[in-house]
């Protein structure tokens, strides 16, 4: 039993970049069968101590709409949600009754399920970039990095969403610097990743990636590392700005981090061009008329699931038609926080966070406090903890990888 319950949990991990629908299955029977195995052998009541582990799981994140649901006029909405947030709850239940071997183990088998599952969904994406660019017979070779063949049409085939699978990407540079693979092969796979994000273009993705690069600075022992490291970054910049006004500057990859978060932050920007493609309202144009939505009801917000009701009323008398037509979520966790459950349930979701994040740089869980900094920073451009993906990677790395990633 032990065996099967780590490799449910090890395919679950490799399954996430290819379809959230057979992880979330596995997931699911992995939750149960350790939940069970364990209670079997455990004397654990539901105690005092039992719940406050439950409020500092991602099963706090459950409970939020649970007890909003008796107080919502958005009963069916808020019901969907928290179906879709039952694997916060599974999984911390299942960590806290799990046997110890589980635990022990499961840093393991989630690490080797993220690196090779991030590693052939990719190969699996270049191959198919590759070969239409190849039918397409393009002239110019860099026309690969172009909008034809990079961010949502390069995750295309596998569906991912690129903020998502960035953080994956993210995640798996450092289960493979801290793996006991060759030197060689890690070179290889973060080479692998590196191109992965190049193509995604996910700017959260790319700014918490070049956060990782930095941070590792300080995790190099020996001197000449740190030279050799620094030198080298210096170097890639160096050689960045060099290439940006001769031959890269159109790269779309440079067009999103220059020309498209330039237009997506300003507030003006509504019905208007995006980088000459097409017409959408900009992210802040959206968040302003938010903002002022939620100066109505600021403590306590419309209620568990009423972000869909809220925000049509909001695009449609602020005009912004694209959004309205386009069904846009806030694309901001804080901001959803905030209309569904004031500033009561944001602080709460805060609390939450910044608690995990103070135990785990206390214990000096490296991981732990990765992750949390890459979950801040995703959730000030996406609802990360309302979709399928966001939930499962949530409830697996914030429960089975507290505190023994190894």
């Amino acid at each position: 039993m032990h065996r099967l319950i780590l490799y449910l949990l090890l395919f679950s991990c490799l399954t996430l970049c290819f379809s959230f629908q057979i992880s979330t299955i596995l997931l699911s029977v992995f939750a149960v069968l350790s939940f069970i195995d364990g209670i079997k052998s455990s004397n654990r009541s539901i105690e005092r101590k039992i719940v406050l582990e439950l409020l500092m799981l991602p099963s706090l994140i459950f409970f939020l709409p649970l007890v909003g649901y008796f107080f919502s006029e958005y009963k069916p909405a808020a019901a969907s949600l928290m179906i879709k947030y039952l694997p916060f709850l599974l999984l911390s239940l299942s960590f806290i009754y799990s046997k110890e071997g589980v635990r022990k183990d499961a840093h393991k088998y989630i690490s080797s399920g993220i690196i090779l599952g991030v590693l052939l969904s990719l190969i699996y994406l270049f191959i198919k970039t590759f070969y239409l660019f190849y039918m397409n017979n393009e002239e110019n070779l860099h026309a690969i990095f172009s909008y034809k063949y990079t961010y949502n049409r390069f995750l295309a085939p596998l569906n991912l969403h690129p903020t998502y699978f960035s953080v994956l990407i993210i995640i798996s540079n450092y289960f493979i610097y801290n793996s006991n693979l060759l030197k060689k092969i890690k070179c290889v796979l973060l080479l692998i990743n590196l191109l992965g994000l190049i193509f995604i273009m996910s700017r959260i993705g790319i700014l918490v990636y070049f956060f990782q690069v930095f941070a590792l600075l300080f995790f190099l022992k020996k001197r000449i590392s740190r030279i050799i490291y620094v030198s080298s970054f210096i170097a890639v910049l160096t050689g960045i700005v060099i290439l940006y006004n001769y031959k890269i500057k159109d790269i779309y990859l440079f067009q999103r981090l220059s020309l498209e978060l330039a237009w997506d932050l300003n507030y003006t920007n509504n019905n208007s061009s995006v980088n000459n493609r097409e017409f959408d309202d900009s992210r802040l144009a959206r968040w302003a008329a938010i903002a002022e939505a939620i100066k109505e009801k600021p403590f306590f917000g419309y209620g568990s699931g009423s972000e869909r009701e809220v925000l049509d009323a909001v695009y449609r008398k602020n005009e912004l038609y694209h959004s309205l037509e386009r069904k846009y979520n806030t694309h901001n966790q804080y901001l959803f926080y905030l209309i569904e459950n004031g500033i009561v349930g944001l602080s709460l979701i805060i609390l939450f966070i910044v608690g995990n994040f103070v135990k785990a740089y206390k214990n000096k869980d490296y991981f732990s406090c990765l992750f949390l900094i890459t979950v801040i920073a995703v959730c000030f451009a996406e609802n990360y903890f309302n979709r399928t993906m966001g939930v499962l990677t949530i409830s697996i790395f914030m429960t089975y990888m507290k505190s023994n990633y190894g």
